[in-house]
């Protein structure tokens, strides 16, 4: 577990934060409520929010998905989730950020810097050679310049919305979703 904890000083009180990594079904409830405060922030033009525990935690039994947290005390107040993934094209390792958020009131200081670092360090530790992160906004490409990331591409996406629920057709049929890792072996690093 990658662990930080500094001090920050409010007026007269001083705060503690710590930033670490953490299973996801020790924070889920947290999680989903901070998470849909961005949702709401950033990423509602997508549809409605319905994140699947379920599917994240194949991705975290299998060494692919890691959560960081930020806490004052014991209250959740930022996160990062981190997908670890071989490329398709060169199978090195890629972490890649799936979601970034701190509360407004938290959002000063070295607060993002060091949860950003958290994940970094325990990525690297990891294999990882490269480190992707999406920024919404101005404010968070500054951040993520001071933290020596580079632009390298500029994502363009199209939505079409559904009239009727879908099914996905496959090679034997339907595809319904089973959270039943069916790998003998993980590509990931643990």
């Amino acid at each position: 577990m990658v662990q930080l904890e500094y001090f920050i000083y409010c007026g007269r009180a001083a705060l503690t934060l710590t930033f670490q990594a953490e299973p996801l079904t020790d924070a889920w409830p947290e999680l989903v409520a901070m998470h849909y405060r961005n949702w709401q922030e950033n990423e509602a033009h997508r549809g409605p929010f319905e994140p699947l525990l379920e599917r994240y935690l194949v991705h975290e039994r299998l060494g692919g998905f890691v959560l960081f947290t930020a806490r004052d005390g014991e209250k959740l107040v930022g996160s990062l989730g981190v997908f670890l993934v071989p490329s398709r094209h060169t199978q090195q390792l890629i972490a890649s950020e799936d979601y970034l958020y701190l509360l407004p009131e938290y959002r000063r200081g070295r607060n993002a810097f060091d949860l950003i670092s958290a994940a970094e360090k325990y990525c690297w530790e990891r294999g990882a050679t490269e480190i992707e992160v999406t920024a919404i906004g101005d404010h968070v490409g500054a951040l993520l310049r001071a933290l020596d990331y580079e632009p390298s591409a500029v994502q363009y996406s199209k939505r079409r919305v559904p009239t009727a629920p879908t099914v996905q057709r496959g090679p034997v049929g339907d595809f319904t979703h089973d959270a039943t890792p069916r790998l003998i072996s993980s590509p990931f690093p643990h």
